[in-house]
């Protein structure tokens, strides 16, 4: 049942995820097992209905950390910070202890809400945690980067204790086309198409930074 609601979940078969709702609500299943609850959240989370999400979890007797993960995750992804974090805070009070997706969920509501110093936080209790992985400082990275903290990104990166993968290496080559910074980009940029020589996108926001410079050459070439 888990493997249909995830089905539903990635195709954005909403109506399905919902018929699916609905006959393990009548089965009284959904009571019984939390896993299938957690499903449900993030299918409605990816089908943009927040509000049946918070419903489902809402009405679950137990919740652990998938369960809370699922909720700030669809918070996060539809601009609902506030929400988003004071979960993540509840969680302490409710006893359950964040995990590695936990922090990087509240760190992406930071970076779409442009809470940098929120941010920060969560990344600092992320490595105290020792739960900072890759994607963590990838996150870090678009949030100092989408808020214009070009420097304070690639230092970040320069500093990373495990090696920057591509999409570390994207996002500050987009914040430094944002913010029309050429020395940072191209440092970006050279690994960054070493890892992914086919990636298209990645040449468009190389062409796109030496564009804003109107280095026509660099850019055609």
């Amino acid at each position: 049942m888990v493997s249909l609601i995830s089905a539903c979940a990635s195709l954005g078969a909403l109506a399905h995820g919902m018929w699916l709702h609905t006959y393990l609500s009548r089965a009284r299943e959904l009571h019984l097992n939390h896993v299938v609850a957690t499903a449900l959240i993030a299918m409605y989370g990816r089908c943009g209905q927040l509000a049946m999400a918070e419903q489902v979890f809402d009405r679950m007797p137990l919740r652990d950390a998938p369960s809370y993960n699922a909720m700030i995750q669809a918070l996060a992804v539809h601009g609902d910070a506030p929400r988003a974090l004071r979960l993540f805070h509840g969680m302490a009070a409710a006893g359950v202890s964040p995990d590695g997706v936990t922090f990087l969920a509240a760190m992406t509501a930071c970076a779409h809400a442009g809470l940098v110093d929120e941010g920060r936080r969560c990344f600092v209790a992320a490595a105290a945690a020792e739960e900072a992985a890759v994607e963590h400082y990838g996150c870090l990275v678009d949030l100092l980067g989408r808020a214009g903290l070009v420097e304070e990104a690639a230092e970040a990166v320069r500093k990373m204790p495990v090696r920057p993968n591509a999409a570390v290496y994207r996002a500050l080559l987009a914040a430094c086309g944002t913010y029309d910074d050429l020395p940072a980009g191209e440092a970006a940029a050279t690994p960054l198409l070493r890892l992914e020589p086919r990636h298209g996108g990645n040449y468009v926001l190389l062409a796109n930074l030496y564009a804003s410079r109107e280095r026509w050459g660099m850019w055609a070439g």
